[in-house]
C-alpha cells in the first residue's frame, strides 16, 4: 500500500478499529466498552488519536494528544481540526493535550483548541510543561503524566472491573 501516514486514503483508522481493536479484545483480559478504552498518540500519532476518537465516538471515552500535529487543511476526512465541524457529540470526550514550551506545535494546537471551543463549547485539559521540546525525551518523562489521564475514571478495585471470564470480554 502507498498511503502514507496522513492522507485521505490512509488505512490506518481502519486498520485500528477494524483489525488491532477487536484481536487484543478477542485474546486479552480488556474492558471492551467505551468506559474501559481510551485512546492516544504522540505527534502525527496524536492527530490520527483524535481523528479516530472523532470518527469512533462510541468507541472511547477518552482521548489525548501528546505535542499533537494539529492544522487545518489537507486530509479533510480524517483531520480532526476539520471534523470538529463535521461531527457532533463530542462533548462526550474527555479530551488532553499537552507539549513543552520548546515544541513547535502550540501555534496548531492553539487554533485547534480555539475552533474546539467556539464551535462546541468544549475545553481539553491542556498542559504546557515549562521544559521539553517535540521529541522521545520529553514524551517519556511525562509517561505516567498520560497514563494517568487515561485511567483516571477507572477503578483500582479489580472487583469492580469486568471479569476476564465473563461473555463480554471474549
Amino acid at each position: 500500500n502507498t498511503a502514507r501516514h496522513g492522507d485521505a486514503t490512509s488505512p490506518f483508522p481502519i486498520v485500528v478499529v477494524n483489525d488491532l481493536m477487536p484481536e487484543i479484545e478477542a485474546n486479552y483480559c480488556t474492558w471492551n466498552e467505551s468506559a474501559g478504552r481510551a485512546i492516544g498518540g504522540l505527534s502525527r500519532g496524536a492527530f490520527w488519536a483524535y481523528a479516530i476518537a472523532f470518527e469512533h465516538l462510541d468507541l472511547f471515552d477518552r482521548v489525548g494528544g501528546h505535542s499533537p500535529f494539529f492544522y487545518a487543511g489537507d486530509y479533510e476526512q480524517h483531520n480532526p481540526y476539520d471534523l470538529i465541524s463535521k461531527v457532533t457529540g463530542l462533548e462526550r470526550l474527555k479530551m488532553y493535550i499537552d507539549y513543552g514550551a520548546d515544541d513547535y506545535v502550540d501555534v496548531g494546537v492553539k487554533q485547534f483548541m480555539d475552533k474546539l471551543q467556539q464551535e462546541h463549547g468544549i475545553v481539553p485539559e491542556l498542559v504546557v510543561n515549562p521544559k521539553g521540546a517535540h521529541n522521545e525525551e520529553y514524551w517519556s518523562a511525562h509517561t505516567a503524566d498520560y497514563l494517568a489521564f487515561y485511567g483516571a475514571d477507572w477503578s483500582l478495585d479489580a472487583a469492580q472491573l469486568p471479569a476476564c471470564d465473563t461473555q463480554a470480554n471474549n
